[in-house]
């Protein structure tokens, strides 16, 4: 490479690290003022300096975190802190420049003057000096993919998508100074991380949904000796990357070319608020085929959601066999719609949703093991089970709304309220000690709109009651007809009572699985 640089396939992240904890070295020294130690970390460690003095950055990032990186970690002017990081990753530097900053400081306040803080300085620096690299310079991914599986204790999966990255763009060389593969890579990568998700688990999930099933280490091994059209593989990639992105992130109006799509999106939503990851293997093969399916999935998808619900959510049962059963319906969905006629294809599409829903079923606790983990449910304060807890309400308030009326809760403007507060008022006479282990279970629990939750705070519950009778909810008017009819009285008792009647409901009506 006449560049003099060389590309990193393993190791990239440590010498990203080690780049962010120069940068804090040399912006400490500036801190102290002195620029001579500010400017030697700059040029030696995170520069090199030819002999005219003109300077390169030791190493280049990826494309999506060379922006940043180079402004607010390499360059001497930089101010990661006051910085806004965007993405995924931009947010990782952020945080990783913040931690070691804050462990400099923490070991430059025991020095009592700033020659000693210096010194202290030095001697973090010639630590790094004392770090060991292994050189192993190879001439082909194969080789890599070899090194990984017999020296990396966390096997090839952590670079997959760079080492497929490399293959494409070695197999689909620029056109008309235009390097195509690039562009519709980093598309591909924007689409997968705005989801939240890793770049390596949709690589395996966009081929086990497509060709057969294999693990982690697998995939790339699979990918290379199967592929020969490498532009039908990235076109494909940034088809279902596209797709994935939807499923997972998509707004309402994004499924309005399908069919009772209000309630394709709300199970959509639903798998994102349980934090599953698995399904998707199998809503990438429905989704990226419901034109030629010739039938419509959503009683099916509403089904998945009903099971996800009991089996993952509720009773948290193992789901690697799931990954499994999904793979399996997804290669045959798939399969389907290429062996089949058009005529034979909606048949086959049934019997095949049938036969996934029996085998889902008969995987599925029974009530007794659903209602014990049910009267398990209780609030935590973290965004991922207040979604899920209003995801759970919402369902509830459907369902005592009834069928004729249309509802669609709006998630950011409700909130959670505690019929028993977690800090109670003298007047309620009990101490937040004896009522820690019943106060956030789920039948203590309702959802009201943000500005009644501002008026009822810690008050007893017949002083709640008026605030709670403007309620437009129906599971609150429902809570306000039953303590009118058997008084205010709210403890332990009466908590769990009312959970274990939001349980049967559950799984009796709202939740419930049947082919």
């Amino acid at each position: 490479d006449t560049s003099g640089y060389r590309d990193i396939i393993d190791g990239q992240q440590r010498l990203i690290t080690i780049t962010i904890l120069c940068a804090v070295l040399r912006d400490h020294a500036k801190a102290l003022s002195n620029t001579d130690k500010a400017s030697l970390i700059q040029r030696r460690d995170i520069a090199i300096e030819d002999k005219n003095g003109k300077q390169d950055y030791r190493i280049i990032p990826s494309d999506t975190l060379l922006d940043y990186f180079s402004k607010n970690i390499q360059s001497e002017q930089g101010n990661i802190l006051s910085s806004i990081p965007k993405k995924t990753e931009e947010r990782r530097i952020y945080d990783v420049y913040k931690f070691f900053y804050e462990k400099v400081n923490d070991l430059l306040s025991d020095c009592l003057s700033i020659d000693s803080k210096i010194n202290k300085l030095i001697e973090i620096r010639n630590k790094l000096y004392d770090l060991m690299i292994i050189n192993i310079e190879i001439s082909h991914e194969e080789a890599a993919y070899e090194i990984f599986e017999t020296t990396n204790a966390t096997g090839v999966d952590l670079s997959v998508g760079d080492l497929l990255k490399n293959l494409i763009f070695k197999n689909i060389p620029e056109k008309d100074d235009k390097d195509i593969a690039k562009e519709i890579w980093e598309q591909i990568t924007s689409d997968i991380e705005s989801t939240g998700s890793e770049l390596k688990q949709f690589i395996r999930y966009f081929w086990i949904s497509r060709y057969k099933f294999v693990t982690d280490k697998k995939v790339y091994k699979e990918i290379k000796k199967n592929i020969t059209d490498w532009q039908g593989l990235l076109t494909d990639l940034w088809s279902d990357s596209n797709l994935y992105n939807k499923l997972i992130v998509g707004e309402l109006n994004d499924f309005t070319e399908y069919k009772r799509s209000d309630r394709l999106y709300d199970s959509l939503l639903a798998f994102k608020i349980m934090g599953v990851s698995q399904i998707y293997i199998l809503l990438l093969s429905i989704f990226r085929n419901y034109k030629e399916l010739k039938t419509d999935p959503t009683n099916l998808i509403e089904f998945l959601e009903n099971f996800t619900f009991q089996y993952s959510v509720v009773c948290k049962q193992p789901t690697n066999y799931l990954e499994r059963i999904y793979t399996n319906y997804a290669l045959k969905i798939q399969e389907a719609v290429t062996k089949f006629s058009e005529k034979e294809i909606p048949a086959e599409i049934q019997r095949l949703f049938s036969n996934l829903k029996k085998d889902l079923l008969s995987h599925l606790p029974n009530y007794v093991f659903f209602e014990d983990r049910f009267m398990e449910i209780s609030y935590r304060n973290s965004e991922p089970m207040r979604m899920l807890i209003k995801y759970i309400f919402s369902k509830f308030e459907k369902f005592y709304a009834g069928p004729d009326r249309e509802l669609r809760i709006d998630y950011s403007s409700i909130n959670i309220e505690h019929l028993l507060p977690q800090h109670p008022s003298p007047e309620w006479g009990l101490n937040e000690s004896e009522i820690k282990e019943y106060v956030n279970l789920l039948g203590n629990l309702i959802i009201i709109s943000k500005r009644i939750n501002g008026r009822v705070q810690n008050r007893l519950i017949n002083e709640k009651l008026t605030e709670y009778r403007k309620s437009q909810l129906e599971i609150t008017k429902q809570l306000v007809k039953k303590l009118d009819e058997e008084g205010t009285e709210w403890n332990k008792e009466k908590i769990l009572q009312r959970q274990k009647a939001l349980a049967e409901i559950a799984y009796q009506s709202i939740w419930k699985c049947q082919i």
